[in-house]
């Protein structure tokens, strides 16, 4: 692995690029708490201003306390009503569904070291491959499952059912591969995540009618199992080939769910740049008030910085076509806007300590 392959796998685990890993799961997770929030978006309004304004009984706390109290309640207040969506909306499972998924791909990652090439979400005619890996050792088709539930992992009729899928779907694989295969093994895969899954994979991995069968702790002990040494079948030139199809269908996938007009996606190292770029540019601004209301004073200052704030803001918007100067935009409207924030709270606290 070369140091642009660990920055891009850093971007994505940052959640600065959307990882192809759970994608379909996390887009069906925001549609549903979309459309719980269009629903009920006037009662949860009104637990948000109810909070907000309990924070006026601190009054009755000691000074010395007020401003901790505060602080805590409002975020309890925030966290509350996310946590009320995720939960109220059915998405939790979903969101961790999407999360084992990432889980899954982040062990896989591993196989790169060895000459593996590995893409998650892909669609060759139908259904959904969670994750395809392509090496010296043949081919792996890996299907990621969550389980909340302890006693699900007893139902041999779900085991059986996931198996069939997974089979399926490295079948259709393999016929889609089988030119550049050369022969190479093809092993389905079912990767359990969750409380339920202990009792499903077990310690060690079973075979459940040719699909390999393990709980999601051991995956990386599976992987260094593979028989990938010298006496692999499959060489560089074969590997390269299978990839060149397999990141023609992932292109093909997001064409068909994010419309043929997309953009192109950005390299997942470019965002880390982009965030390294917002961050000094959102510090060089915030500072940068800090020192105007040294030497101005807040009377010339709150206006100044509310209009850099808004001209950081229109930069963003104007800058479609250049990314970099959409990033300063918005770097420099949340500096000063972090600025006006911090003194208003400042305000408000001095006044309400005072009285």
């Amino acid at each position: 692995m070369t140091l642009r392959d660990v920055l891009n796998d850093l971007a994505v685990d940052l959640g600065l690029v959307e990882d192809r890993a759970g994608r379909y799961p996390r887009r069906l997770a925001r549609e549903r708490q979309k459309a719980f929030l269009q629903t009920s978006w006037r009662r949860l309004l009104v637990a948000l201003v109810g909070g907000f304004a309990a924070v006026g009984l601190t009054v009755l706390l000691p000074r010395w306390s007020r401003g901790f109290v505060a602080g805590a309640w409002l975020a309890t207040v925030i966290w509350f009503l996310a946590f009320l969506v995720v939960q109220s909306s059915g998405t939790a499972p979903t969101m961790m569904g999407a999360t084992a998924e990432q889980w899954t791909a982040q062990e896989l990652r591993r196989l790169r070291r060895r000459g593996w090439r590995v893409v998650s979400h892909t669609m060759p005619t139908y259904g959904d491959i969670d994750h395809v890996a392509v090496g010296p050792g043949g081919l792996v088709v890996v299907e990621t499952k969550w389980k909340s539930d302890p006693t699900a992992s007893d139902d041999s009729a779900f085991l059986r059912a996931d198996c069939e899928q997974v089979r399926e779907r490295a079948r259709l694989m393999r016929l889609t591969l089988q030119n550049r295969l050369r022969g190479a093994p093809t092993r389905p895969v079912i990767v359990y995540w969750g409380p339920g899954a202990l009792s499903k994979g077990g310690p060690d991995p079973v075979d459940v009618d040719g699909v390999t069968v393990l709980s999601g702790p051991i995956l990386r002990r599976w992987l260094d199992s593979i028989d990938d040494g010298p006496s692999a079948v499959m060489d560089r030139e074969a590997i390269n080939s299978a990839w060149e199809t397999l990141a023609g269908i992932a292109r093909d996938t997001d064409r068909r769910e994010l419309g043929p007009e997309a953009p192109a996606p950005r390299p997942p190292m470019r965002h880390l740049i982009d965030l390294a770029i917002g961050l000094t540019t959102g510090l060089i601004a915030f500072f940068t008030a800090c020192l105007l209301f040294r030497w101005l004073g807040m009377p010339v200052l709150l206006p100044a910085a509310t209009v850099l704030a808004g001209a950081g803001l229109v930069t963003f918007h104007a800058a479609r076509a250049n990314a970099s100067w959409r990033v300063v935009g918005l770097g420099a409207t949340a500096g000063y806007f972090s600025f006006l924030v911090l003194m208003a709270v400042l305000y408000a606290y001095s006044a309400f300590v005072r009285s």
